[in-house]
């Protein structure tokens, strides 16, 4: 996908439609003064907190230094009633795990205090295929956090900025000791899109999974919190079926 729709409101610019296309810049949310250009953009994700619109996406580009195909995360904002798009930042690379070339997959959760994100990354080296077998091949899920700023305040100047500290491990006890028995699968990613908050409370994160027996599923996470309490949903999609999205349909019934 090299562009992403914005639904123009009556204020908005309606040229702006394109958000992320080919040739785009973006500076590194750790180092201002490392600027990256991307060759094309995928799997996107919005979400809306706090009077304001983010837009996620994969960030595709070569590194001069060396030609590896890599891919950041970037991001947009905007706000809700309407105007234009922020010139946007990027997580040009992951700069707490050296052996991650590309963070895949961002699917966006909007935190409980509805100033804040966090968003499950497939993080993968330059060589390894998703969802297939790994042998020396490096994969480690990662999770992208950022903020709208000034999002307590009631201001005008409000835009989505990656934390301080881009990139972190998913929670602990979910990676290192998940009840739910994660060991069912091999490797695991984000679906795209966004997580979804129930009405009564869990949050939903669809991701995509191959089992030990290489089987490619889609199922979800449910989370008591963004950050714990954290498990696979026992129910699997049919075999083949990938890169899930999910709705809250009614009576507590999800559609995926």
């Amino acid at each position: 996908c090299c562009g992403g729709g914005a639904v123009p409101t009556e204020t908005s610019n309606s040229r702006d439609k394109i958000i992320f296309k080919g040739k785009d810049s973006f500076s590194d949310a750790e180092n201002a003064d490392l600027k990256q250009e991307f060759h094309s953009f995928r799997a996107p994700s919005l979400v809306y907190m706090n009077g304001v619109v983010v837009a996620t996406v994969e960030a595709h580009y070569i590194n001069n230094t060396d030609q590896k195909s890599c891919v950041s995360i970037a991001a947009k904002s905007m706000k809700s009633n309407g105007g234009k798009w922020t010139e946007g930042t990027a997580i040009v690379f992951d700069h707490y795990d050296v052996n991650i070339d590309r963070l895949l997959s961002p699917t966006t959760l909007v935190k409980d205090n509805d100033y804040e994100t966090t968003a499950l990354v497939g993080g993968y080296g330059a060589s390894t295929t998703p969802l297939t077998e790994l042998g020396d091949k490096y994969w480690m899920p990662r999770m992208a956090d950022g903020e709208v700023k000034n999002g307590r305040k009631e201001t005008e100047n409000k835009q989505f900025e990656w934390q301080s500290r881009s990139t972190s491990e998913v929670p602990y006890f979910f990676w290192e000791g998940n009840s739910t028995n994660r060991n069912r699968f091999k490797q695991f990613l984000g679906g795209g899109g966004a997580g979804i908050k129930m009405d009564d409370g869990p949050y939903v994160l669809p991701i995509q999974a191959v089992k030990n027996d290489g089987t490619k599923v889609s199922l979800v996470i449910l989370a008591k919190r963004t950050t714990d309490r954290w498990e696979f949903s026992k129910d699997t999609s049919p075999a083949g079926c990938i890169q899930p999205a999910v709705l809250e349909w009614k009576e507590k019934e999800l559609l995926m």
